[in-house]
């Protein structure tokens, strides 16, 4: 097997640009979460889609100062 057939591309955080959203506002809305990788989609074609937000690095791209979830 070709090991380059193992790797794909996933889109997490950054799908939240698409709709101008943080990415911690994305990780906690059912809706935006598909809606942002729903648009992700459109624009990369990409295949498989993986629909999630990278938890461990979404402190560092918010601007939410006072969040506790």
């Amino acid at each position: 097997m070709n090991p380059s057939s193992l790797l794909y591309p996933t889109v997490l955080e950054h799908a939240a640009a698409f709709l101008q959203k943080s990415p911690w506002e994305v990780s906690r809305d059912a809706g935006l979460l598909r809606e942002a990788h729903t648009r992700a989609h459109d624009a990369y074609g990409h295949s498989p889609v993986t629909c999630g937000i990278d938890v461990y690095h979404t402190d560092n791209l918010t601007t939410e100062s006072s969040h506790n979830d």
